[in-house]
């Protein structure tokens, strides 16, 4: 298991500067907000298709970096909760990027994780209230990683 260490508060560039961590942040399932383009040729664009950007806030602002990975907790930039009756459909994505960070802290030389608040439950997501199953199931991940988020 990989060291895991909850941050008050992380920047584009202070994630930037981080390279011996691998970040995670919350993001949404389309990868639809913000406005500052992705490099086409990042591991992200790669992974989740091109032509997409970064918002200025939030979590996401550091989408699209190398030492970055996503945890989807909403459905689009227009803060659509995720509900519990698209179930099926968050624990595809869920399990992709869950994966998809094994996989990055396997491969590449992280010596852990960093993440900021609680996942599914923070500031604009409210899913711990709204689908309490994807809530548990996203919980249940986050323990693959080390992270306890109940």
């Amino acid at each position: 298991m990989v060291e895991t260490i909850k941050v008050q508060l992380f920047t584009r560039a202070s994630v930037q500067q981080d390279s011996k961590y691998l970040y995670l942040f919350t993001d949404n399932w389309n990868r639809t907000s913000g406005k500052i383009l992705i490099d086409s040729g990042s591991w992200y664009c790669k992974c989740f298709g091109t032509g997409l950007k970064y918002p200025t806030m939030t979590q996401a602002v550091v989408r699209g970096l190398q030492n970055s990975a996503p945890i989807s907790t909403m459905s689009d930039q227009f803060r659509n909760q995720i509900s519990d009756s698209q179930f099926e459909k968050f624990c595809e994505i869920l399990n992709f990027e869950i994966e998809t960070i094994k996989t990055k802290l396997k491969t590449e030389s992280y010596i852990g994780l960093k993440y900021s608040g609680q996942f599914g439950c923070g500031k604009i997501s409210n899913m711990k209230l709204v689908a309490p199953k994807c809530f548990k199931y996203l919980c249940e991940k986050l323990l693959e990683l080390g992270i306890n988020n109940y």
